[in-house]
């Protein structure tokens, strides 16, 4: 099923009339509030669209977190391959986005540490044109840990004299979690800031972020990193 699933997406990017390479370099794999990895964590990410007018688009994307520093240590080595389908369909000025996520975990001694491939579909609204830019999207679990996260993120551009400052408020929050997390409800918030650069086809965006673990099992992290972007 892997094997079909990456074909599938890597015949979907090759078809795309835009295609995005991003590169993540960060000091920490933070996830839903979770450290996931405590160490220097590689995460590229192929992204495919083929748009289709006013229809919107077809999307495709890969994406891996990678652990740089190599220690075979309990859950604290490990490597993640994410693969997603979605489509997405503008409504005047919201963008609809409905998908599919596969989450996989090729080294299979991961499942000895809670990290095991599930699914996950996922519903989401973008407001791009709209005060602080809210991004809502809601997942839901429907293999291994059967629970429902929801996730809005808030946004501002600063445009200073020569240089953009983009601080974000990150909020989740989960529902049938007693596999996953302690409580339901609010779980973890993360805040940020990043500086958007563009370097003629390039776009680079260093950011800085600390994660409150609000639920018992989530963490309070300091964590930093740059994306690097091309888009073909």
């Amino acid at each position: 099923m892997k094997r079909l699933i990456t074909i599938f997406l890597l015949a979907s990017v090759s078809l795309a009339q835009e295609i995005t390479a991003e590169l993540g370099i960060y000091s920490k794999f933070m996830d839903r509030g979770f450290n996931l990895y405590d160490g220097v964590s590689a995460q590229p990410w192929l992204i495919g669209s083929y748009e289709l007018g006013d229809m919107g688009s077809i999307n495709g994307d890969i994406w891996s977190h990678f652990s740089l520093e190599g220690e075979d240590d309990i859950g604290n080595d490990f490597t993640e391959v994410d693969y997603a389908a979605s489509y997405t369909l503008p409504i005047e000025e919201v963008g609809l986005s409905v998908g599919h996520i596969w989450y996989t975990f090729p080294r299979g001694k991961d499942v000895d540490f809670g990290l095991v491939n599930s699914n996950e579909i996922f519903v989401e609204a973008a407001f791009e044109d709209t005060l602080l830019s809210p991004v809502f999207t809601f997942y839901s679990d429907y293999n291994e840990f059967k629970y429902e996260y929801y996730n809005l993120n808030l946004s501002h551009s600063l445009d200073l004299e020569k240089i953009s400052l983009v601080p974000s408020t990150n909020l989740g929050f989960a529902s049938n979690s007693e596999k996953v997390y302690a409580d339901d409800g609010l779980v973890e918030v993360t805040l940020g800031l990043a500086v958007p650069l563009e370097l003629d086809s390039v776009t680079l965006n260093p950011n800085a972020n600390y994660t409150f673990g609000i639920d018992d099992f989530t963490d309070d992290e300091f964590w930093a990193g740059i994306d690097i972007g091309v888009t073909f």
